[in-house]
């Protein structure tokens, strides 16, 4: 707990005083709050002397702080009773009680919502939620609704995905898995909502009238013109993992550069919940038999993440063939990833061609946990200090206070690729492993990617 200050401890004594005067409806926006200390405490403090503030205060108790999503046109909001919303507003909405009689759509207009609180001022708590990410503005035939992704349990409508469809002759298909680590059963239950409110956010982003956006529970489907997705929390009781989120895209035959980009976009979409909620969780990104998703197998072969980059750091690179067992033929990994097209092929940069500075924060973590402990033989970050050839480095990174196999990362200027290599040399096939895993295949070059059309035009330099 950072040390209270004197205007901490003026703050907080006015702080009773607003909040009676906000009684009804205890938020505030953030600029309103500065103001208004400015007005009433102390007119000479300045951005530095807030931060601390805030940060005190919700340290205490006092407040919370409620930051805009991006795109959002509201302010961020600081709530100033959080007995309040953690209670009377959350306790509601989320009890058995509310969710049983919630819409089965998940959409609200003002007026519903008004009834639901007749206390409160219902617009104002609809941005809190929104704020918050819990719901998000929308237009519905022409009215102004506010969609709830964790009421809406309508299903899905049949003929989503049709195989017949004559718009989809010889088209290009591709999709991915992403796999949470065994033992996290139900989590992407509750991440979910928040992709589909991103997916929303997404749409509306969009501004054009070729984009829309359907959503059920448990599923999305977002479309682009002629480049259709399919975005659904699946789960099983009979596979290794027990639940992942399945994105598919498919488009018209020339239409593979855009197709990529589109699924990109969407990982993109779901790797910002992912850190905002679970930035601790490591997600594996399993790919989906192109041939199979074709044909509208029932069930389609995924190919798992370590073959993917083995094949990948081959001498045959995106050439390499996979071996599909439910076909029984193979399949390159430039279908399974770049959608057979080869400008996507010119724009990607191998993982052998990136930096270990594009590994993730948790995938460092996992590393560290494994090469800094001490082992018998000597096979830790030291010896593979000495396979890197930065043995002059070995006693600078003892004297660091840091972990050894961090600041190991930080000093080595090689490859990923190059890295799996020498832990396979020195024995360490659990630390290979998690790199096969969880580091990047790919990053897509950013300069090249500029020229290209995407369905948003706002896709961004991503590694996967």
């Amino acid at each position: 707990m950072p040390q209270m200050t004197g205007f901490c401890e003026a703050v907080r004594s006015w702080l009773p005083s607003l909040r009676k005067s906000a009684q009804s409806f205890p938020v505030v926006s953030w600029d309103g709050f500065v103001d208004a200390v400015r007005a009433q405490v102390n007119p000479l403090a300045d951005q530095k002397h807030f931060s601390e503030l805030l940060t005190q205060l919700q340290h205490m108790g006092e407040v919370i702080y409620l930051k805009s999503a991006e795109g959002c046109l509201h302010p961020d909001l600081l709530v100033l009773s959080p007995q309040w919303l953690c209670g009377p507003v959350l306790g509601q909405l989320l009890s058995i009680d509310f969710v049983a009689h919630a819409r089965i759509t998940g959409c609200y207009t003002v007026e519903d919502f008004q009834a639901a609180f007749p206390q409160t001022d219902a617009l104002g708590l609809l941005r809190v939620l929104e704020t918050m990410q819990l719901c998000i503005e929308c237009e519905v035939d022409g009215d102004l609704e506010y969609e709830f992704p964790c009421y809406n349990l309508v299903e899905a409508l049949e003929g989503l995905w049709e195989e017949n469809d004559p718009r989809y002759r010889g088209a290009v298909y591709g999709g991915v898995r992403l796999h949470s680590p065994q033992g996290t059963v139900h989590l992407l239950h509750s991440v979910f909502p928040r992709i589909q409110i991103q997916l929303r956010r997404t749409v509306i982003s969009y501004r054009d009238s070729d984009s829309d956006l359907y959503q059920w529970f448990h599923g999305s489907k977002l479309c682009s013109g002629l480049i259709e997705s399919l975005v659904t929390l699946e789960s099983s009781s009979h596979t290794q993992h027990s639940e992942w989120i399945e994105i598919k895209v498919r488009g018209p035959p020339t239409t593979g550069p855009v197709c990529f980009f589109f699924i990109e976009e969407i990982l993109d979409v779901i790797d910002q919940v992912l850190v905002e909620m679970c930035p601790g969780l490591s997600v594996e990104k399993h790919v989906l038999s192109a041939l199979d998703l074709r044909n509208h197998c029932g069930a389609s072969y995924c190919f798992p993440p370590d073959q993917l980059m083995l094949a990948l750091l081959s001498e045959e690179r995106l050439n390499s063939r996979l071996y599909n067992p439910l076909a029984e033929c193979y399949e390159t990994l430039a279908e399974l990833i770049t959608f057979n097209s080869n400008e996507v092929r010119e724009m990607l940069l191998a993982a052998d061609q990136l930096s270990v500075k594009c590994l993730s924060t948790v995938c460092r973590q996992q590393l560290c946990a494994l090469l800094d402990p001490p082992e018998p033989l000597g096979k830790d970050w030291c010896l593979l200090a000495v396979q890197l050839a930065l043995q002059d480095k070995i006693a600078a990174i003892e004297a660091s206070e840091n972990s050894p196999t961090a600041t190991l990362l930080d000093t080595y200027q090689g490859s990923i690729g190059l890295l799996i290599q020498k832990l396979g040399e020195l024995g360490r096939e659990d630390a290979r492993d998690v790199l096969l895993r969880s580091a990047p295949l790919y990053r897509i070059n950013f300069d090249l990617m500029q020229t290209q059309e995407t369905p948003s035009d706002s896709s961004q330099n991503l590694s996967r």
